[in-house]
């Protein structure tokens, strides 16, 4: 252990990094040298089942208290899964440390297989919408969305993936997203009753675009505006509006298992494509548009980017 300790901290610091937060933190009782190294690792991970069950109080103590003696200047990654019992303060001083820390990536999810039933649904605070401005990227899984009372700034993010998370209104999706001026990689896995109609995709910079929506609710559609994009995956089966707005010259393949009564005017907008996985629940299919096609049904997995 001495000769570890004689190491420069910087590389004890990315030995902490690939442990566990909860590992990391009982590191401080082995020495003096170690005693507030662990406030200054930049990726933290805290997750509730490393608490047995009924612990949730003490996992909330710990993210808390863990948080607020936290000191690097700068986080690589902060990620944190709750439980559906624990402390919704836990979120808000996740987001704060974000903020404070300026985080280059956050994740935020609640593990809904632990109970049977909702007990609080943990709701974001608005600060995340102007305050992260260095997140690069973001995930948020089995959440609740504030709406959002001034200009959202994600001048920063990539990257974003939304699974299972609900929405004040049809109006925040596209106010989020325009926020999102450098946003590249958009996967969204929508669950009942996020209180979303039309789920517009308004991106002028998106490259990839994975949204998936399968339910026993056929009135909720899409509308996809993203003339960069390259990559995309469709799996939603509605009897809604569903319409791709311009043309996306760039793309290059697509997976799309559909069901409307607009696939001519979908396909039409695929004029470049490569690759082709196509499932359509129609008759009638035009495929005049596609001269430059190789291959129609080569297996895109796209569930392994989710």
């Amino acid at each position: 252990m001495d000769r570890i300790s004689e190491l420069p901290d910087a590389l004890l610091l990315k030995i902490l990094s690939y442990l566990p937060t909860r590992e990391v933190v009982t590191t401080m009782v082995l020495s003096k040298r170690w005693k507030y190294l662990y406030t200054f690792v930049q990726t933290l991970e805290y997750d509730h089942k490393s608490y047995p069950d009924g612990e949730d109080r003490s996992f909330s103590r710990f993210v808390y208290s863990s948080l607020l003696l936290h000191e690097a200047p700068v986080l690589k990654g902060l990620s944190i899964l709750l439980g559906q019992n624990t402390g919704a303060i836990d979120i808000g001083v996740c987001v704060r440390t974000a903020i404070k820390r300026h985080a280059r990536q956050l994740n935020i999810e609640i593990d809904d297989t632990c109970s049977t039933e909702t007990i609080n649904p943990v709701v974001l605070p608005t600060s995340l919408y102007t305050g992260c401005t260095m997140l690069v990227s973001l995930r948020l899984n089995s959440v609740v969305l504030m709406d959002p009372s001034s200009t959202v700034s994600f001048p920063s993010l990539r990257t974003l993936v939304l699974i299972s998370v609900k929405y004040p209104n049809n109006e925040s999706v596209p106010k989020i997203l325009a926020g999102c001026p450098v946003l590249e990689n958009l996967f969204v896995n929508r669950c009942p009753g996020d209180n979303v109609n039309l789920f517009v995709v308004r991106v002028p910079t998106l490259k990839i675009l994975l949204l998936q929506k399968v339910s026993d609710i056929h009135a909720d559609g899409f509308l996809i505006d993203a003339p960069c994009l390259e990559l995309m995956g469709i799996n939603v089966n509605t009897k809604g509006f569903c319409g791709i707005e311009h043309n996306m010259p760039n793309i290059d393949a697509a997976s799309m298992c559909v069901t409307c009564n607009r696939t001519e005017q979908i396909l039409s907008s695929l004029t470049s494509l490569q690759q082709l996985r196509l499932c359509l629940m129609t008759s009638k299919v035009t495929f005049k548009c596609f001269f430059l096609l190789k291959d129609l049904s080569f297996p895109l997995n796209f569930c392994l980017l989710m």
